[in-house]
């Protein structure tokens, strides 16, 4: 239990796009920091095993089974397979595993890379194989995922830090050939624009200088774009995977996600410790002895949520923060990216209108129906803007303003908590906390955009990827590469 501090701390960031600091209330100042400390009613600063029992069940009462039926058709249909703690164990050693195999795969050892794809391709899911109950949840996940395909991920979150290298190369050049056959400002969106030409972080300078800096800056930002479409797509299970069935390529997926095996880690740190604390009040008032605190049927909440597919366009994704009841502030979703489209059509009198329509949504129907789901009613929403079929990659990067009926429907995508750990995107829990927390009424609605794009915003994606982007082959080698290996070796070599 002492150790569990530790690993909240350390698991936070790991997988996002974007690490966050963790900002302790000592850190906020003044009475920001009284303020957000009552409102949590939970501190982690002392180390103190109870703050941490709270703070880990205030994080469950997030999970999608918390909220999903109050929402009906707000959010996506959804199926839910529960599944056991024991089966949350054998997501985190298959993916410890997984990491092993890919590691001596990558080393190139002879014959290792065989026993990996073996794995890959579902060998070890068989029945009566080593994972009986990740067989059980393959299985059914079969009934379940339908020919137009499916998002699928666990209560908490989903495995959006995984994608088959192989496959996203494949969408990702995909991608750039068809932003480049629609693009309005011109320039390559490969993202291999050369050194940074001087100029300063904006791509101010003087003369040839600065437009080869902004024309690098645009490069990239295009690059960034691509490669979102591309792993957006990777999150569909209609997607065809190089391994198996489609519900093979989900346990694939949530085997190999940091996030998914932080999740089941925490999650049993949770629910055990929960169970333990009980477990200690019981045999204190019997007079007997406290067990080692594993998670039990009865304090165990977990399922694998699958929701059926809707296309939403990149740019169309929201965080929009709500303290009290009140929506206090709104960021685009993927911060590191400028979208010309979304920013053409996000305030009155500009297009759409895209703000207005996230806040009619909210009031009009979402902010009823999740009225007293969450302590304090504060909650961080994801919402997802559904742009009509016409609105494509082809067009993300125009600035034309749209109509209104180009808008079909405001979805709730993700209920995240409260909470420094959940990413702020474009506000910062230390410098904007008076505006996340709405503390002066007369404080209207904030919502931020990227208005241009960023020098180096590619640097803090995950690294697989950036390097993907630069034109660096990652794949790890096929079942095919030892007789391949062989034959291109017959020459001679060393000594």
């Amino acid at each position: 239990m002492a150790a569990l501090l530790g690993d909240i701390l350390s698991g936070v960031g790991q997988s996002k796009l974007k690490k966050v600091n963790l900002v302790l209330s000592s850190d906020l100042g003044g009475g920001s920091s009284a303020t957000i400390a009552s409102r949590r009613g939970f501190s982690l600063e002392s180390g103190d095993p109870e703050e941490i029992l709270k703070y880990q069940r205030y994080i469950l009462d997030f999970n999608i089974e918390r909220w999903l039926d109050r929402l009906g058709d707000e959010t996506f249909v959804t199926t839910t397979l529960n599944f056991s703690p024991d089966v949350a164990r054998e997501l985190v050693v298959r993916y410890e595993e997984l990491k092993e195999r890919k590691e001596t795969a990558r080393a190139c050892l002879p014959d290792r890379d065989m026993i990996l794809y073996g794995m890959l391709e579902g060998h070890d899911l068989d029945e009566g194989g080593s994972y009986p109950g990740l067989h059980e949840l393959c299985t059914g996940l079969e009934g379940v995922i339908g020919d137009q395909g499916a998002f699928v991920k666990t209560s908490s979150r989903s495995a959006k830090d995984f994608a088959d290298l192989g496959t996203l190369k494949h969408e990702y050049d995909s991608c750039v050939a068809r932003l480049l056959n629609g693009q309005v400002g011109g320039g390559s969106a490969d993202g291999r624009g050369g050194g940074d030409g001087g100029g300063d972080e904006n791509g101010e300078g003087s003369g040839d200088e600065a437009a080869e800096v902004g024309q690098q800056q645009a490069c990239e930002n295009s690059a960034l774009i691509a490669m979102s479409y591309a792993s957006m797509s990777l999150l569909n299970t209609a997607k065809s995977s190089p391994f198996g069935s489609a519900s093979i390529n989900v346990i694939n997926t949530l085997c190999q996600s940091e996030r998914i095996w932080h999740d089941m880690q925490l999650a049993h740190a949770a629910q055990g410790a929960e169970a333990e604390v009980e477990a200690e009040a019981e045999a204190g008032s019997e007079g007997g002895s406290a067990g080692e605190g594993a998670a039990t049927a009865s304090s165990w909440e977990e399922s694998l949520v699958v929701r059926s597919w809707v296309n939403i366009e990149p740019d169309m994704e929201f965080r929009c923060f709500v303290a009290g009841g009140k929506m206090t502030a709104i960021s685009q979703y993927r911060h590191l990216i400028h979208f010309p489209r979304l920013c053409a059509n996000w305030s009155e009198g500009e297009g759409a209108n895209l703000m207005r329509v996230l806040v009619d949504a909210f009031e009009s129907g979402i902010k009823a129906k999740l009225e007293g789901c969450f302590s304090n009613d504060d909650y961080i929403l994801d919402l997802a803007i559904e742009l009509a079929p016409s609105q494509t990659i082809a067009n993300i990067l125009s600035s034309e303003t749209l109509s209104s009926d180009v808008v079909q429907k405001v979805w709730v995508v993700e209920a995240n908590p409260f909470f420094e750990t959940t990413d702020g995107c474009l506000f910062s829990w230390a410098k904007d906390l008076d505006q996340i927390l709405g503390l002066d009424e007369a404080t209207p609605l904030e919502g931020r955009l990227t208005t241009a794009p960023k020098k180096g915003a590619s640097s803090l994606i995950y690294e697989d990827w950036k390097r993907l982007m630069e034109g660096e082959d990652l794949t790890i080698p096929g079942p095919d590469w030892n007789a391949k290996h062989r034959a291109g070796a017959g020459g001679g070599g060393g000594g």
